[in-house]
């Protein structure tokens, strides 16, 4: 696997000198044919064995010289799902490589950004609020999910719970070159119960706008009721 995978980094490396050594700005032909070799061998490669996190990486890094940012998150996000542990300089390579993809498009998000379909929404959430006013410590909750305003609308809205999910590769153990271990702060969402349809999540992954209703008091009263019991 290690020989595979620097053989398709040579590749990748070759591809680009070949880019700047015999591709000027105007050969764009060139440069689609070297790119569809290096892709073509990625592709056969995870076509024999979709499970190769490390061809999949390289292929993620192939999609980010490329400037297609959303097929190399998609890439490394299953690759970070899938590489050990113990591969610890890899799994750090793959979410530093996911912490740049997420700037990209989170600048190319925000260059271009136009929230006015928002409005009619918005405007009619604050008007019922101002209206109805809100109970002391209460936190209106309101995630609106990701379209094309152009080509689709909400489904709606719907008052739903908060889902339930938890953190995993919080933490990475890397190995500093001096010769010391650090950890590097991480973490990924993991949804606990992916089959829920009451939820904010399955409301935004269904084009719903989610409106939960929380409270800044978390306090569980009716455990602290019973909990009473403990000490008497």
């Amino acid at each position: 696997m290690k020989l595979k995978y620097l053989f398709l980094a040579l590749v990748f490396a070759v591809s680009a000198s070949s880019f700047s050594a015999f591709a000027d700005d105007n050969d764009e032909e060139l440069k689609r044919k070297i790119n569809e070799a290096v892709m073509g061998v990625y592709d056969k490669h995870l076509t024999q064995d979709p499970s190769n996190y490390e061809v999949r990486f390289a292929r993620a890094n192939q999609y980010y010289f490329n400037g297609e940012y959303e097929n190399a998150l998609a890439d490394v996000s299953r690759c970070i799902s899938e590489t050990p542990e113990k591969e610890s300089d890899l799994l750090f390579d793959e979410l530093m490589l996911r912490a740049k993809l997420y700037d990209e498009l989170n600048q190319l998000n925000n260059e271009n950004a136009d929230l006015s379909y928002l409005r009619d929404y918005i405007r009619r959430i604050v008007n019922r609020v101002i209206a109805d006013g809100l109970p002391k410590g209460f936190c209106l909750n309101v995630n609106f999910p990701k379209i094309d305003p152009a080509k689709e609308q909400f489904a709606g809205v719907r008052v739903c719970r908060m889902g339930f999910g938890s953190w995993i590769n919080e933490v990475v153990k890397c190995r500093h070159p001096r010769g010391y271990d650090y950890y590097w702060m991480v973490g990924e969402y993991r949804d606990d119960e992916p089959d829920a349809t009451d939820n904010d999540r399955w409301a935004l992954a269904h084009k719903y706008v989610a409106m939960t209703p929380t409270r800044v008091d978390v306090t569980d009263y009716e455990s602290m009721e019973k909990m009473k019991e403990w000490f008497k």
